[in-house]
């Protein structure tokens, strides 16, 4: 079964757009299908991926996105875990809510903190993560 649509990032700044099939954060892997650029209702194919090439998977509401749309860090969203903010080695860094944080696992689900998002939901991967920062206390002081 196809995932929700997903734009991968990759730790070397590519990234892919298309659908998953086995995704979990227990795998060291997981099969990809591709959209072909040119049509976009057709995939060009399987590919398995290692994840220890990956940044995060991010599943996204359209595959197009909006490349100008500014992410709002401060919006609050309940009943979706811990708020924190998440910096990746490229210096990239999202705000979100986690309810599963584990460094049991390979990575963990964040819920983007704007609802406005095309992202709704991320896969992270602890090993392209520099800094998380738990940004609870900040919520209660703001």
């Amino acid at each position: 079964m196809l995932s929700n649509p997903v734009v991968v990032h990759f730790k070397d700044g590519s990234l892919k757009k298309g659908y998953l099939k086995k995704f979990a954060f227990y795998r060291d892997n997981f099969t990809f299908l591709e959209i072909d650029k040119k049509n976009k209702n057709r995939t060009k194919g399987e590919k398995d991926f290692d994840i220890a090439d990956i940044k995060a998977v991010f599943f996204v509401k359209d595959l197009d996105g909006n490349k100008d749309y500014n992410e709002r860090k401060d919006a609050d969203r309940s009943g979706f875990g811990k708020r924190i903010e998440v910096t990746f080695s490229d210096n990239e860094s999202i705000v979100g809510y986690t309810p599963d944080y584990s460094k049991k696992e390979k990575g963990f689900i964040l819920y983007p903190a704007d609802t406005e998002s095309n992202n709704y939901i991320i896969g992270v991967f602890h090993s392209s993560i520099t800094d998380i920062k738990l940004l609870e206390e900040e919520m209660a002081t703001a």
